[in-house]
């Protein structure tokens, strides 16, 4: 059995049922009868007018010739049904006045037009779509299902009926923001894989409706393209503009949908060429990987569990991964390239003295690791009695780690900026030495020792997300 779309669902309206038959010259006829074209006669690009009418009006025997003074109204009675003479207030059957109206009401209407101020016009403005207060055009009425004709045309099971459709459809006015079923018609175009309707749409208005979401789930249409596995429909929202960052009202972003609605026979495959194409299309759907060499200069004295090792362990076990097939190159984005940590990153977590104290010992320590805690427990004129044995010491510094400290800080401050600006998805900062355990100076309040820490990596982080 067929899904429930716009398109399936049965409905009594002539221009819904039309859409829904694919009777493209029956919704022609709907839409120049109830949403014609605006005229383009008289009027200039911007829609506005490029005749100023006459006043006085020209006699009707300079137009028309001798013999025709007697069809021409008098001047001062121009506009004024109640003096065109007997009948003039009468309607024909059509409902028209009979005073004439291509000259009597011509210059009427006119001068009320005159009088309004000149407004930009857009085909939206026809719609549901259009500035505050404009009632819905005829176009995008509701059938009983809750659907805008335009919603049946985009889930039309015939791609090339519904690229039609719509297209003709936008040209009268109808609005790809208004909902159906809770979604807009590019969510269902995109479900659809209707390609082309969707690429039309997705132009509207500078691609204002691209980003649409959906009632319900808060989902985009590059969501609802890449739950359903169409590839084409997500490389063309791309490139219309969506945020392939955006997540739903779960905090779920497009990576974790994909493919998540195709049958299970087939989903494996259809996710992983979704997913590979996605990333190649949008890089910065990618997991920025950051590592630096300056990180294996801070050394321990050995054995310690903190080493430089530890990041050869995790940048093999990347690789490994990539060679193996669990982990695609293509999900990481490695780098090397942020720079070191400076004062000010510094300050804002650490005090001065502090700062001052590690900047001097990495200038003065020797080639032998000084066992931190004790030294900066001493600075501070802790008794020696109360200091931290050295032997049992668990954080050190060494000539390199210094240099490690900044560049690991810098690290998570170039991480937070680079997801922030929308450059990344996430990132991992692959650092050393770990920062999490450093107080404002040094060890926090009541802690043995400041944990491997030097400079408190994280907070310098949060700090750079509260200053973007």
């Amino acid at each position: 059995m067929p899904p429930v779309t716009p398109a399936t669902a049965i409905s009594v309206l002539p221009l819904h049922a039309a859409v829904a038959a694919g009777k493209v010259e029956e919704v022609q006829v709907w839409l120049d009868v109830h949403a014609p074209l605006p005229s383009e006669e008289g009027l200039d690009r911007e829609g506005k007018s490029v005749s100023t009418p006459q006043w006085p009006p020209r006699p009707v025997s300079d137009i028309l010739g001798p013999g025709s003074a007697s069809r021409e109204p008098p001047c001062d009675q121009v506009g004024d049904a109640a003096d065109a003479g007997p009948g003039a207030n009468e309607a024909t059957e059509d409902g028209e006045n009979p005073v004439r109206p291509g000259i009597q009401n011509k210059h009427r209407f006119a001068g009320e037009l005159a009088r309004l101020p000149s407004i930009p016009k857009r085909d939206s403005d026809r719609s549901s779509a259009g500035v505050d207060g404009v009632k819905r055009g005829p176009v995008d009425t509701r059938n009983e299902h809750g659907n805008t004709a335009l919603a049946v045309a985009a889930a039309l099971a015939d791609p090339a009926v519904a690229a039609e459709l719509t297209a003709l459809l936008l040209e009268h006015g109808a609005s790809p923001l208004v909902l159906s079923s809770n979604l807009t018609p590019l969510h269902w175009a995109a479900q659809q894989g209707n390609w082309a309707a969707l690429t039309t749409m997705a132009k509207w208005e500078g691609g204002r409706a691209v980003d649409a979401r959906a009632a319900e789930t808060g989902e985009t249409p590059l969501m609802a393209a890449a739950s359903a596995g169409q590839l084409d429909c997500c490389l063309s929202l791309l490139t219309a503009g969506a945020d392939p960052l955006a997540v739903n009202v779960d905090g779920v972003g497009i990576l974790a949908l994909v493919a998540s609605k195709v049958s299970q026979g087939k989903r494996s495959k259809v996710r992983a060429a979704v997913r590979l194409a996605l990333l190649n299309a949008a890089p910065q759907l990618r997991v920025l990987l950051l590592h630096h060499e300056d990180c294996g200069r801070h050394i321990s004295f050995k054995p310690h569990q903190e080493s430089p090792e530890r990041i050869s362990a995790i940048l093999a076990f990347i690789a490994k991964g990539a060679t193996i097939g669990s982990l695609s190159a293509d999900e990481l984005l490695v780098s090397t390239e942020f720079d070191q940590a400076s004062k000010e990153h510094l300050l804002r977590c650490h005090s001065e003295e502090y700062i001052s104290v590690i900047t001097q010992l990495g200038e003065q320590v020797a080639n032998t690791p000084v066992a931190f805690t004790p030294y900066y427990q001493g600075f501070k004129g802790l008794p020696q009695a109360k200091q931290k044995k050295a032997e049992f010491s668990d954080t050190f510094f060494s000539p390199g780690t210094m240099a490690a400290a900044l560049r690991a800080a810098g690290g998570v401050v170039h991480a937070v900026e680079s997801v922030l600006k929308g450059h990344s998805r996430t990132a991992f900062v692959c650092v050393r030495p770990p920062g999490h355990h450093a107080g404002v100076d040094g060890a926090t309040a009541g802690a043995p020792s400041s944990g491997f820490s030097i400079v408190n990596n994280a907070m310098i982080g949060e700090w750079s997300s509260d200053v973007s």
